[in-house]
């Protein structure tokens, strides 16, 4: 994987091996995840975001690279799973508080 904030890492090492009690670690309590049109907040929901998609798609996603784009860690990833046109590459936006994902925006 490519040079990532550990919490960044965290996120998609866990989600992939579906260790949604590492992954959500990740977060800050008060975080925003945006994907797909919709907006979670807090780890609960959150939570509930990550294990659905999952279950929905069996995603996984292959870090292809990492950068800063107006001081924001953006990562793009080749997100593979069980859903139309997989797969595809996706910029994932991340904001970090304390060093944990405080806001993560997932786009086309």
């Amino acid at each position: 994987m490519t040079d990532l904030h550990d919490s960044i890492r965290q996120y998609f090492e866990a989600t992939n091996k579906r260790d949604f009690n590492a992954a959500i670690t990740a977060f800050t309590p008060d975080a925003i995840v945006r994907d797909e049109g919709n907006t979670y907040n807090g780890l609960p929901e959150i939570r509930a975001w990550m294990e659905g998609a999952a279950k929905q798609y069996s995603t996984t996603a292959e870090v292809l690279s990492s950068s800063e784009i107006s001081d924001r860690p953006t990562v793009k990833a080749r997100v593979t799973g069980t859903f139309p046109g997989s797969p595809i590459t996706l910029s994932f936006f991340f904001v970090l508080s304390d060093e944990k994902i405080n806001t993560l925006e997932i786009k086309v």
